[in-house]
């Protein structure tokens, strides 16, 4: 059938006709507003009903359209009576899906934001199939095993989406669908694709469904979102319920109303129970999908495959938190047994056993719970160390806007990348002489590093004092343009209030000018304007031609009455500028933008002087970044050529053997110095040992003496 549309509404009461060309045609609903019929078909009864405006309506006229291209997609509904068939609806779906069907209302709202033609066309097709499930079973939510309830809600949206696939392969030859059927069929669509290449190899259509199927139910993305959406309540019960269900609970001493709403918690999310005969709802969920059944055998064999008949990993972490709880409710009663499991994470991929994804789980909690207690090791660490940086670094400052880590440069230096990067040995007249005396190189760096610490907050100090000039400066400016702006409002205030007053006048001003000829019409707003500003009576202007006096002598009656009303209202509201606004509104308007701009300005001048203190400290933030980052550049450099110089006059003197001037002389100088004594000293306490031999000690001096 053809998917072209003709949006043009007919009369309700039109004997129903198929259109030129078989077009679809949208008749509005004489019996309920924003309802209409959308005819596919010549048979009477060969519509579907659909409520929107005017829009969605031809949105959903299209789709209905294109679904009607295959004949054995709305077969499937032709001895439902229109009045049981479901409406159709534009509408959100959500985040995961593009439609969907509410059986308590008998609804199908499809999402065209998402989806659109031959593809929006395919949703509509699997949700169709929806509403006949409904017709003849219950099939979400069942009173049964909770791994059975996920098992029957997958048998219902593989079959369903089967009849998506179905309608896409009657519309595979229409190049217009070209794209829906190509997403349908590409690898990642694997029920499409697996209906697809069984049609190809010329299987019965059972064979057919059962393959889209099984190819759809290998989407753990899918089995993921739909146990998230028909199970709310499992994924929403929380921790500290459970904990208290199965710790604390006794159900012998719980009070009755108590045991009654842990019991239908617990059994409203997780219910016990034994295995489904999944040949029953296959057969009940599957209709109209195929003329003759795959044999009993073949589709257990099929739907019971651990690859179709599992738990998504979502699903079964969260029953597996409430097995005790239905365990302790429910004794003896089948929950989780045997269920397989499709994990989904990085690393685990396909479907197991539920012992096996037990001890994986356990295995993968452990290690995670190690690596855990590394990363708080190691965040622990982390943390003595900021409290060692931060104690190096205290604030030293009374300007708590300013107070931070500015205000000291930074104690951490690596000692060996700055004397590499020190380069040529430093003469030691270029290195502070206190550092050079200092006992050793950790007191020398710090010595150094409190040198310069106190140069940059010297230099901030400067900073600030610039600062505090600067804001004060701006204080005084901001109170400048308050005020300023202040009176520009109250100004404009004062223009509103006069609009207002003119306003109710300005209307009786009209029509006096209005009663005088076109030619003198200025002019007689001059002369009111004048009369107005004298405060006097005005003199209203002569006539300047014969026309308009004829003109004003044929109207000289309603003139004086216009100018009776004109004067007694002015004399009754004795507000010149009213009176004026009123008589040449055209210019109080220019006073009025001009007053408005006037204070607009104001406002933006004020709003800027007060933002400017908050600049002034950013930008004083930043200067004192800039010049931290320069210092301690300059430090690290400083602190660098400091120990090469150190080590420079270490190592002379050393090879000199001569002592030091100031401070101790290097350790190794004095390990040498007295390598003997310290020799001598170890064999004879070790003599005294009765457990070590003297060839033992003689081995170790010649060892120790090797090594040096």
């Amino acid at each position: 059938m053809s998917a072209a549309l003709d949006s043009k509404f007919q009369n309700p009461h039109t004997p129903p006709q198929s259109g030129e060309d078989g077009k679809v045609r949208v008749v509005a609903d004489e019996n309920k507003a924003g309802q209409s019929r959308v005819y596919f078909g010549d048979g009477e009864n060969d519509y579907l009903n659909v409520r929107g405006d005017a829009a969605e309506t031809a949105q959903l006229a299209d789709v209905i359209g294109k679904l009607a291209e295959s004949e054995r997609t709305v077969a499937k509904f032709a001895d439902v009576p229109p009045e049981d068939r479901p409406f159709i609806i534009c509408a959100d779906a959500g985040k995961d899906c593009g439609g969907y069907y509410r059986a308590d209302i008998n609804m199908v709202a499809l999402d065209a934001k998402k989806s659109h033609g031959y593809d929006l066309a395919g949703i509509l097709a699997h949700e169709l199939h929806h509403f006949e499930q409904h017709r003849r079973t219950e099939w979400m939510r069942l009173p049964v095993n909770a791994a059975e309830q996920i098992f029957v809600e997958r048998i219902g949206e593989s079959a369903a989406d089967v009849a998506k696939y179905q309608y896409l392969y009657d519309v595979k030859d229409n190049p217009a669908a070209k794209e829906a059927v190509n997403d349908a069929r590409n690898p990642f669509g694997l029920g499409g694709r697996q209906y697809f290449n069984a049609k190809k190899e010329g299987k019965s259509e059972g064979e057919c469904v059962l393959a889209a199927m099984g190819g759809y139910a290998s989407s753990v993305s899918n089995a993921e979102m739909y146990a998230r959406n028909y199970h709310r309540d499992l994924f929403e019960v929380q921790q500290g319920k459970i904990d208290y269900w199965v710790k604390e609970c006794d159900p012998a001493k719980m009070e009755k109303y108590e045991k009654i709403w842990a019991e239908k918690c617990v059994s409203d999310i997780a219910h016990a129970g034994d295995k489904v005969d999944e040949t029953a709802y296959f057969k009940q969920l599957t209709t109209g999908l195929m003329s003759e059944l795959p044999a009993d055998e073949k589709i257990t064999r099929a739907l019971r495959d651990p690859e179709f008949d599992y738990v998504p990993q979502n699903a079964y972490d969260r029953l597996k938190l409430l097995e005790p709880a239905v365990e302790k409710f429910f004794p003896n009663q089948r929950f989780l047994q045997g269920v397989n499991v499709n994990v989904n994470e990085f690393g685990r991929h396909g479907v197991c056993p539920r012992e096996e994804y037990d001890l994986y789980k356990a295995e993968r909690d452990r290690q995670a719970a190690k690596e855990a207690a590394a990363r708080q090791r190691e965040e622990t660490a982390r943390e003595q160390l900021v409290l060692m940086r931060e104690e190096a670094e205290r604030p030293n400052s009374d300007w708590p806007e300013l107070n931070g880590y500015l205000h000291n440069l930074s104690a951490d230096v690596d000692r060996e990348a700055a004397v590499e990067k020190s380069g040529a040995e430093s003469a030691l007249k270029d290195v502070d002489p206190d550092c050079l005396a200092a006992g050793d190189d950790g007191t020398a760096l710090r010595l150094l590093w409190q040198k310069e610490n106190k140069a940059f907050r010297a230099q901030v100090s400067g900073l600030y004092g610039q600062f505090k000039q600067n804001e004060a400066a701006a204080r005084d400016d901001i109170k400048n343009k308050k005020e300023i702006a202040r009176d520009k409002n109250d100004a404009f205030k004062r223009l509103e209030k006069v609009e207002q007053n003119a306003d109710l006048i300005r209307g009786i001003v009209d029509d006096l000018v209005m009663s005088y000829p076109a030619a003198m019409r200025t002019d007689v707003r001059a002369a009111l304007l004048k009369g107005v500003n004298a405060d006097e009576k005005a003199e209203m202007p002569k006539a300047k031609t014969f026309k308009d006096k004829v003109a004003l002598f044929f109207n000289k009656r309603t003139v004086n009455q216009n100018r009776a009303a004109v004067d007694g209202v002015f004399k009754q509201i004795q507000d010149k500028a009213a009176m004026a606004a009123a008589i040449d509104p055209a210019g109080f308007d220019k006073r009025l933008s001009a007053a408005r701009q006037e204070a607009d300005k104001a406002f933006a001048d004020r709003t800027d002087a007060e933002r400017k203190p908050d600049r002034l400290k950013q930008a004083l933030n930043a200067e004192c970044q800039k010049l931290r980052d320069t210092m301690s550049k300059d430090f690290e450099i400083k602190a660098g050529k400091m120990l090469r110089a150190r080590q420079t006059r270490d190592n002379a003197a050393e090879k000199a053997n001569e002592p030091k001037s100031q401070g101790k002389p290097p350790l190794q100088s004095r390990i040498a110095a007295n390598k003997t004594g310290l020799m001598q000293k170890l064999q004879n306490q070790t003599a005294r040992r009765p457990d070590v031999s003297q060839t033992a000690v003689q081995r170790m001096t010649q060892t120790r003496d090797a090594s040096r």
